[in-house]
């Protein structure tokens, strides 16, 4: 029996086995990359959304304070779809609990057709935000709003010489405010709110 002592192939097929070993290392590396650098870039988009939804709970702080348009700079379009859904005296999401709405929607979805309340917002109106009223707890018939009224800006006791005095029962309001990239939909961002007045 005659054993082959040539060798030559075998260094062949270590090389490409490397070789392959090398590509697969490089293939995986570049993947991780890559899909680095698109993750990267979907956070600071859902930042940028996510920021135009902060922005939207501050108008609606500012609306149930003030309980109407607050004209505050900087947001565009601002329109209230039904104004009596919002202010009515006897059935306004505003002004009393959410048993005596009238029939308004409280399902926890917006209606980006049908919200609230929407505005835009960006130097080219970039972002939209919805906000919608989805709960009250109390009743703000008869109570005044605005600046210097309300817990808006005296607290929750008055001192009035030597007696201290309380301010108006507070009211809870459950809001859900929704902020999407007018350019892409897929982009949005949606926040949940339990606001005290």
């Amino acid at each position: 029996m005659r054993i082959s002592k040539n060798e030559k192939g075998v260094t062949l097929l270590i090389v490409l086995l490397l070789t392959a070993v090398a590509l697969i290392i490089s293939a995986g590396l570049l993947y991780m990359v890559l899909q680095s650098t698109h993750m990267s870039g979907s956070m600071k988009r859902y930042k940028t959304v996510y920021e135009a939804a902060t922005g939207g709970v501050e108008v609606a702080c500012e609306l149930i304070n003030v309980g109407a348009n607050p004209n505050i700079p900087g947001i565009h379009n601002f329109t209230i779809p039904n104004n009596n859904r919002l202010f009515s005296p006897t059935q306004g999401k505003l002004i009393v609990p959410t048993a005596q709405w009238g029939g308004w929607n409280t399902a926890i979805n917006i209606d980006t057709a049908d919200p609230d309340v929407s505005f835009t917002l960006g130097a080219n109106d970039e972002y939209k935000v919805y906000i919608k009223i989805i709960d009250a707890v109390g009743s703000m018939a008869g109570v005044a709003r605005g600046s210097g009224t309300g817990l808006h800006t005296s607290g929750v006791v008055q001192n009035a010489g030597s007696s201290v005095t309380s301010v108006n029962t507070p009211r809870l309001y459950t809001v859900e405010v929704l902020a999407e990239n007018t350019n892409n939909v897929m982009e949005r961002a949606r926040v949940s709110l339990l606001y005290q007045y």
